[in-house]
């Protein structure tokens, strides 16, 4: 267990409770990394509610690329607690930093 963490990358959006995506359009992920962390790549997952499982968003990221553009799920109702989460990862594929969504986030049916 790490007593300490180096804040190596921040989520930005979607973060906090208010934040809304629409299911079934685009809505843009954003972050903001440490320049001090050696990221080789970026995996982002995210999860519909408190207690479901994380999934990847299965597009490949540059460390740097602080965005990326994501298709949300196609959702029926609103869906209240959602989250995401990064994880940077080096050259050598150990993570250097991680960082998920400081509350929840909003999921909207297409209207």
């Amino acid at each position: 267990e790490d007593f300490f963490t180096i804040e190596g990358v921040r989520i930005t959006f979607p973060n906090v409770e208010g934040d809304t995506c629409i299911g079934g359009e685009t809505c843009t992920i954003t972050w903001v990394k440490s320049e001090y962390v050696p990221a080789e790549s970026a995996r982002i997952f995210y999860k519909l509610r408190n207690n479901g499982l994380w999934k990847e968003i299965p597009e490949s990221i540059s460390g740097d690329a602080g965005s990326l553009t994501w298709v949300t799920p196609v959702v029926s109702e609103p869906q209240t607690k959602c989250k995401v989460k990064i994880v940077l990862k080096d050259s050598n594929g150990k993570t250097v930093g991680s960082d998920k969504s400081d509350g929840v986030f909003t999921i909207q049916p297409a209207p």
